[in-house]
């Protein structure tokens, strides 16, 4: 990643993006410049949208870093029941030990969360997950890395924090 000092500030260089729920709302987030990004993903039908975007160098069959964002209509639960149900799908399907996760900041109309697995196999990874709720809907951005070096952690936290839902 390209970094620009700037009167003592240390600024990190980031490509803006938008993924449109509806015609009225969008999820506004930033992805660092240093990496070419390409949609490895889509898929679309009335309730749920799903697109995935992964570094232009990993395959599909080899991805170090994803970043997925849905659309779910009509999902009538409190965040942090959704993030329950998905964390607890996740711990079913993954190690049996290693698997960790917390929520990092909720409030009535978003809740930020991160799960990760840390056992010293191929299956270590980190991922952030900022949802949305507006009405009955969900907006989710995630974004998942098998990098477990510091700059890479620091850049999926400040990806996912930084996201917002933003409304025209």
């Amino acid at each position: 990643m390209r970094k620009l000092l700037i009167t003592g500030l240390l600024m990190t260089s980031c490509f803006t993006s938008t993924f449109a729920i509806d015609m009225n709302k969008k999820i506004e987030y930033s992805l660092p410049t240093d990496t070419k990004w390409k949609e490895t993903h889509r898929s679309e039908n009335e309730q749920i949208t799903i697109i995935q975007y992964a570094p232009e160098n990993d395959s599909k069959d080899n991805l170090h870093e994803v970043v997925t964002l849905m659309h779910l209509s009509g999902v009538p639960i409190p965040l942090k029941d959704y993030f329950d149900l998905f964390v607890q799908e996740l711990s079913k399907s993954g190690p049996k030990n290693g698997f960790q996760h917390k929520i990092l900041d909720q409030n009535e109309n978003s809740l930020t969360g991160e799960w990760w697995i840390k056992n010293g196999s191929k299956e270590d990874q980190h991922e952030w997950i900022k949802l949305f709720k507006d009405g009955n809907d969900l907006a989710i951005i995630r974004y998942t890395t098998k990098k477990t070096d510091s700059k890479s952690l620091e850049n999926g936290k400040k990806i996912i924090s930084e996201a917002k839902l933003t409304k025209n």
